[in-house]
This record gives structure tokens, sequence and C-alpha cells, in this order.
């Protein structure tokens, strides 16, 4: 069984050899490999394995780290197709050494490793969470020397130099190896033109934006509010939003809301419950493409039957409407009712604009400070006669 093993072992290191020696063109080359596989298959057959684990635990388990990445060394059973950032060549990975970020997945041969010099992503998103907001930025490749903007390499449109590649985030040019022609969605045109065509962007970009996709960092305010009035599903979700954190003033205080932890349902969204105004790339692609807004829809009846039908405790925070005094529990998340904006006592709307939106409630509290006032002015005037 010994030399048996020896033979396999001095077969592959033959093998290994011989496909460093072939260009990645010759047809031969994948034969070679081929066969290699299967004597590493009987390898283990022979040692009594099931999985290709040829190297130790420890071999496995090496890390580097540089420009911010965490490089785990993977083994030669994972030969699912990569390609390094580096060379932009196929890493094959039962004759290569490689590394994979445990951050932002990049992909590099063990040779190539110290030629990256590409910061990891998960750096840039720790040191500024936020996206470019202009719609592609164009520079002009005067302002980067006619230079690759992450590798230095010179680029030109002339004939004979490498050809630019623009990012349509960032508005930057790349050389060949450091953009791929990979496609993305563009914040800046969702946030501006409701736009979500993918454009081209580097490698960089499109590990930034993997990133960041489910980070709620969009924010529909000010310049952009504009949207909600032209985009249905937008102004659907802002009013679903905010009866939700009307909603969760109710289970704040209730142990049984607390218990069952109803909020959760929202899943992995906790800003919907914080503000009806921030959304993250994720949010956005889903509402589009119709996911979004049914599940909302339906996490919102459960939040209303809770309050309504289920809790007496919060049921028992209901309103009457002041106006039409009929015996029907409201509240102000109901479509058939508005609230006040300065005391948020709930009334029907149509009750509302029957007494020209003037809340009672208000009036009577505006009387009884003008009373107490007028009480006040009395008892100051009586206080001076009596002291002269």
């Amino acid at each position: 069984m010994f030399y048996l093993f020896t033979d396999i072992n001095s077969e592959i290191e033959r093998i290994k050899q011989a496909v460093f020696q072939l260009p990645d063109e010759d047809a031969a080359k994948g034969k070679l490999i081929e066969k290699l596989i299967s004597l590493r298959l009987r390898k283990n057959e022979l040692e009594g394995q099931t999985t290709l684990e040829l190297e130790p635990s420890s071999f496995q388990l090496e890390t580097k780290l540089m420009y911010g990445h965490k490089f785990c060394l993977k083994d030669s059973s994972q030969t699912s197709e990569r390609y390094c950032e580096v060379c932009c060549n196929l890493v094959w990975g039962v004759i290569h050494s490689w590394y994979v970020c445990s951050y932002c997945s990049i992909c590099c041969h063990d040779k190539c490793l110290n030629s990256l010099k590409r910061m990891c992503a998960s750096k840039r998103v720790a040191e500024n969470s936020s996206y470019v907001k202009a719609i592609c930025p164009d520079k002009g490749l005067s302002s980067q020397h006619y230079k690759c903007y992450e590798c230095q390499t010179p680029i030109s449109y002339k004939n004979g130099g490498y050809e630019p590649r623009q990012c349509d985030f960032s508005g930057n040019y790349y050389c060949p190896s450091c953009h791929w022609n990979d496609e993305a969605i563009i914040p800046a045109r969702v946030m501006c033109n409701w736009d979500f065509e993918p454009r081209p962007v580097s490698r960089a970009s499109r590990q930034f934006l993997r990133l960041m996709y489910k980070k709620p960092v969009l924010t529909f305010k000010s310049s952009h509010s504009y949207l909600l009035k032209f985009v249905q599903e937008l102004s659907e979700m802002r009013k679903l939003r905010e009866e939700i954190l009307m909603m969760k003033k109710y289970f704040i205080s209730c142990q049984k809301a607390l218990a069952d932890k109803l909020l959760l349902q929202l899943g992995n969204r906790p800003h919907f419950v914080e503000n009806c105004d921030t959304y993250s790339m994720q949010d956005l692609v889903e509402l589009v493409h119709e996911k979004l807004l049914p599940a909302v829809i339906r996490v919102h009846a459960n939040f209303s039957s809770h309050i309504k039908l289920d809790c007496p405790t919060c049921r028992g925070k209901g309103y009457y409407c002041e106006v039409c005094n009929v015996a029907e529990v409201i509240f102000p998340f109901d479509n058939i009712c508005v609230s006040c904006p300065e005391c948020f006592t709930v009334f029907h709307k149509y009750c509302f604009l029957k007494i020209d939106n003037i809340c009672p409630k208000c009036e009577r509290r505006k009387k009884r400070e003008e009373e107490n006032n007028r009480k006040a002015e009395l008892l100051k005037q009586i206080e001076e006669t009596n002291s002269y």
C-alpha cells in the first residue's frame, strides 16, 4: 500500500508540472486536469475518504491580512469557477493555491497576492457607508493622468494602449483588468430617475455595491421627495410605514406584543419601525419587482389584527369620534380616520371635515388657557389694588 500511494503521489506531481508548462488555450491541458482529478479521487478512495480533503486543516486556516482584506487559503477540493482579480485568469482549484477574502469575497492566486492593489470594499463601507449621489460624475482621463484609477496602468483611446472603461457608479476610468464590464444597478439613477437598468461598473464598485445592498442609507427627503408623487408603489409604501410607526406605540407598552415579538415580523428590516423615509437598495429592488409591498401589507394586517381584535389592552387605547359620537372604537392608522396634528385626537375624516378641521379638544384647551390667563390677570389687578 505504501508503494501504491508513492506511485500515485509521484504521478500527481508529474501531471501538475505538465499542466503548468502548457498554455491555457492548449486542448491537452484540459485532459491532463481531468486525469489529475481522477487520480486525486482514486487516492482518497484508497485512504478511505469521501471528499477531496488533501491538505491538513491548519493549511486551510492560513490567513493573510493586507489592504483591509482577510485572505483565507482555500483547499484544492473547491473547484467552482472563479477568476483571479489580479491576472484575470481562471483559478484551477485542483492545481492552484488560491485565497478568498472573507469580507468582500475577492479571489486571488497565491502567486498574485503580492501584486494586489485594491482596498477591501468592507473597509470602504466601514469608513463611509454612503453612495455616490451624482449620476456617473465624469471627471475625464486627464484628472487621472491617463492611468487606471486602481492599478495606475496607462490607459488611452489611442491605438496600442489599454482601452479605458468608465465605471457608471463612480465615474472613474479603469483598465480591462480592473473593469470586467460587470453590471449593477446604480443607486443615484434609482433615486433621481427611478431607473433600475444595470450599468457597467468596475470590480471595486461592484464589490462595494454588493456589501451596501442591504444597508438602509437611501432617504426620500428634500430633493428626492418628488418621486413619491410619481411612483405609486413608493407612495403606498410610505403610507403603510407611517401607519406601522403608529402601531409601534401600542406594541411598546403591550406585554403580549413584546412576548410574541410582533415587530420581528418585518425580518431584516428594523429601519421600517424607526422612520418612514429610509430604504436599502434591496428594499427598492424588491419594491419595483412587486415583492416588498405584498409582504409589508401582510405584516400591517397582522399588526392591525392584534390591536383591534386580539389584545384587550391595545384595543382599550382606541378612540371615539367626538363629532358624531358613534359607539365605534377607532384608531389613528385606520383609513377612514385622521389625527389632530396638535393633540393627536382621532376623528373620522368626514366628521373632521364637517367642523372645518378644527379640533374640539384643542378648542377646549385653548378656552381653558384663556380663562386661566384672564383669572390670573384679574388676581394680579386685585393684589395691586390692595397694596395701595
